[in-house]
């Protein structure tokens, strides 16, 4: 695995696990309670942040929901991308700059993000616009 500078990598628990011939680039940041695997030949860059566990606002931070997250092989995940809990990327995957996954990426898969999204206040449902 090759990394460049200020990438960040907790496993307080769970399992970690990273294949062979990876590149994190800058500032990735990848923390896991339940469990993250990241196949082989896998290209992440700069300013990613894979999580497999998130929190209700409204609750104590004690309380995490957590759900594995799988990356599978020669996949590259470019810049200011987010990936959430529970999350699946299928082999030779290409994950667009500054998309975020939350579920499945089928593999050979190209996956964008183009979407706006307008909320009102925290306690109201979002209100989705898309340009598809």
């Amino acid at each position: 695995m090759v990394t460049r500078t200020n990438v960040t990598v907790r496993a307080e628990e769970g399992t970690l696990s990273i294949g062979d011939k990876c590149f994190l680039n800058s500032n990735v940041s990848i923390t896991c309670l339940a469990g993250i695997s990241i196949g082989s030949g896998c290209q992440i860059a700069n300013n990613v942040v894979i999580v497999d566990h998130d929190h209700d606002y409204r609750k104590s931070l004690s309380s995490f929901i957590k759900e594995k997250v799988v990356i599978g092989n020669d996949v590259w995940i470019g810049a200011n991308c987010v990936i959430l809990k529970g999350s699946q990327i299928g082999d030779n995957c290409v994950i667009a700059a500054g998309s975020v996954v939350k579920g499945i990426v089928l593999e050979d898969s190209l996956y964008y993000q183009k979407r706006e999204t307008i909320c009102k206040k925290k306690n109201v449902y979002c209100q989705e616009k898309r340009n598809d």
